[in-house]
């Protein structure tokens, strides 16, 4: 399931990004949840290093009203402890849309706060192209053959994979369109 965090400092703002994220997730019945919406962005932070290592889906405003952490800074640090997350920026400061580079964040997506029905839209977008990408890796994540051979991790295709069998202590591989095994010590 990916959870879904909004951080938005103004009250009324925040409640329609909720509105609109939950009543999208129940409608298109996607595999997401509403995990945190609030206008803290230490209380997101918090969160995000306590729940472990997932994938979530972020919506920040960039111009958080906050002594220490503005929307950038908040997404910058997110992603040490959520890599493979996506983040979306809701603000009203287009000009400050190139920083997402500076910040080397990789935003998902930039909006506008400059009229509230192309906002929902956009965040509709969002949670529907979130939910596609990840519905396509679950389908990748079982064909592939994975393990770990000292250092060094191991992913064959399961489509290109005949058989593997055990010789003393080593994995011997055999791959269609190979001309050679693939030989993996066992730990």
């Amino acid at each position: 399931m990916i959870e879904v965090f909004i951080c938005e400092d103004e009250d009324n703002q925040r409640a329609e990004i909720v509105k609109y994220v939950e009543s999208y997730i129940m409608i298109e019945e996607f595999d997401m949840q509403l995990a945190l919406a609030t206008g803290d962005p230490e209380e997101l932070l918090s969160y995000v290093q306590l729940s472990g290592e997932g994938m979530g889906l972020y919506f920040l405003d960039v111009d958080l009203k906050h002594a220490h952490l503005d929307g950038l800074s908040l997404a910058q640090q997110i992603r040490e402890y959520d890599p493979r997350g996506f983040i979306v920026f809701i603000t009203t400061h287009a000009e400050l849309s190139y920083l997402t580079f500076t910040y080397k964040v990789e935003a998902m997506d930039y909006i506008i706060k400059d009229d509230f029905d192309k906002v929902r839209n956009r965040i509709f977008d969002c949670l529907k192209s979130v939910e596609e990408r990840v519905s396509r890796e679950r389908k990748d994540v079982g064909k592939f053959f994975t393990f770990r051979s000292g250092e060094k991790v191991v992913h064959e295709c399961m489509t290109t994979f005949c058989f593997w069998k055990q010789r003393e202590m080593r994995v011997v591989l055999r791959c269609t369109g190979r001309n050679d095994n693939s030989n993996f010590m066992v730990a």
